[in-house]
C-alpha cells in the first residue's frame, strides 16, 4: 500500500478546451506522458519528428523525450496524464517501442476514452480507493495498446531541412552553433531555415539549442559527481559558465549546484 501511495504522488490528470492557435512549449518531463486528443488536430513535434495528431489519436511520450503541441484555426479538446514509468506494466516496457510515439487504432477509440473517463472521474472525486483504480486503469491501457500494436503509425512529416538541423543540434550541441552554420549545411537561407524550424517544431532555432545543452547538462549533474559546474557547462557548449548558471535557474528554478544536492 506504502508503496502504490508513494507512486500515485507522480500521478497528474489534466483535461482542457483549447483555443484557436494555441502552443504548448511542454519542452520534457521527468514523467511518462500519455496523450488523448478528443477533438481537433495537432501539429505534434515529439523527440526528432513532426506528426499530425488526429481525433482518436493517442500520443505516447517517454520522460526526456522534447517535444511541443501546435494547434490550428478550430477548438481542440484534449485528455491526458503524467505518470511514473512504474505504472507502466514491467511485461510491456520492453514492446514500448513498437507503439510510439502516435498510437492510432480506430477500433480500439471508444475503449481507450472509457479509461480516460474513469481516470477523470476517480481524479475529479477521489475516495480510498481511487489510488487503485487509477493505477488499474492506467495498465490497463498500457495493456490493451500491447495486445493490439496493429496501429497506422502515423507518418513523420518532418521538413527534411528541419530535421537535419534538429538531428545535427541533438550530435554537436558542445560544438560552437549559429543559425547561419547550420542553413549553410543546409544549403538555404537562415531566414529561410529560421522560418522552416519553428513551424515544424514550435521551438526557435537558438531556443532548441540551448534546451538541448541543458537537458544534457541536467544529465551529467545527475550522474557525473566528480565533474564541476564550470567543466559541465564546457561540455555542453557554454562558453561561459555564468550564462549556464543563469539560464539553468531560469529553467529548472534552481541553481546547477542547487540541482545537484536535490539529486544526492
Amino acid at each position: 500500500m506504502e508503496a502504490s501511495r508513494q507512486m500515485i504522488r507522480k500521478f497528474e490528470y489534466e483535461n482542457s478546451s483549447l483555443g484557436k492557435n494555441t502552443v504548448f512549449k511542454q519542452h520534457y518531463h521527468n514523467f511518462f506522458e500519455v496523450y488523448f486528443l478528443e477533438e481537433g488536430e495537432c501539429h505534434f513535434f515529439i523527440g526528432s519528428g513532426t506528426y499530425e495528431v488526429k481525433p482518436g489519436d493517442l500520443v505516447l511520450i517517454p520522460e526526456g523525450t522534447i517535444h511541443n503541441t501546435m494547434y490550428g484555426d478550430a477548438e481542440h479538446f484534449r485528455r491526458l496524464f503524467y505518470c511514473d514509468t512504474s505504472y507502466i506494466p514491467t511485461g510491456v516496457l520492453h514492446r514500448l517501442d513498437e507503439l510510439l510515439y502516435v498510437y492510432r487504432n480506430k477500433k480500439l477509440t471508444p475503449k481507450i476514452r472509457e479509461i480516460f473517463e474513469v481516470i477523470e472521474r476517480e481524479s475529479a472525486a477521489p475516495d480510498e480507493f481511487s489510488q487503485e483504480i487509477i493505477m488499474d486503469q492506467v495498465r490497463l491501457l498500457f495493456f490493451l495498446l500491447a495486445r493490439h500494436p496493429d496501429t497506422e503509425h502515423p507518418k513523420n512529416s518532418t521538413n527534411a531541412y528541419a530535421a537535419a538541423t534538429v538531428s545535427y543540434i541533438k550530435e554537436n550541441y558542445a560544438e560552437e552553433l549559429s543559425l547561419d552554420a547550420l542553413a549553410a549545411r543546409c544549403a538555404v537561407r537562415p531566414e529561410h531555415l529560421s522560418r522552416i524550424f519553428k513551424r515544424e517544431t514550435g521551438f526557435g532555432v537558438s531556443e532548441y539549442i540551448t534546451m538541448i545543452r541543458l537537458q544534457r547538462a541536467q544529465l551529467l549533474l545527475r550522474s557525473s559527481p566528480a565533474l564541476s559546474v564550470t567543466a559541465i557547462a564546457a561540455l555542453c557548449g557554454f562558453n561561459d559558465s555564468n550564462y549556464f548558471s543563469n539560464r539553468f535557474k531560469q529553467t529548472y528554478g534552481v541553481s546547477p549546484l542547487a540541482y545537484r544536492r536535490t539529486q544526492g
